[in-house]
């Protein structure tokens, strides 16, 4: 559904697709090695972004943890896509308290 959206809004502009780390942390047992990066990677977990996120500048994202609760940065404050940087997202709150509602941030790529 995300995808039909983002194709939708903006038709003119090509979106920017943004993947997920698909490392594979082995432990003592190597029980790991039998899960393939292709099965992580299609895996659509609710609470949780998809492997391949399609942004582009105006369209809406909603935070899925606590970034900066002091500035308005809490888990399910809508923002406005404003700019998009290889590891980082300038974005302007748009739903929230009131004090913060029209301020801009910068959301950084979290590994």
């Amino acid at each position: 559904l995300n995808d039909i959206i983002i194709d939708r809004y903006q038709p003119d502009t090509l979106p920017r697709e943004y993947l997920s780390i698909d490392r594979v942390i082995e432990d003592e047992t190597n029980e790991v090695r039998q899960i393939t990066t292709e099965f992580l990677n299609s895996l659509r977990i609710s609470g949780l972004p998809p492997h391949k996120l399609k942004l582009k500048p105006g369209c809406t994202v909603m935070l899925l943890r606590n970034l900066d609760p002091m500035n308005g940065l809490c888990n399910g404050t809508r923002l406005e896509v404003v700019m998009m940087g290889r590891n980082v997202l300038k974005v302007k709150i748009v739903s929230g308290n009131s004090d913060f509602i029209g301020k801009e941030a910068f959301i950084p790529r979290i590994r």
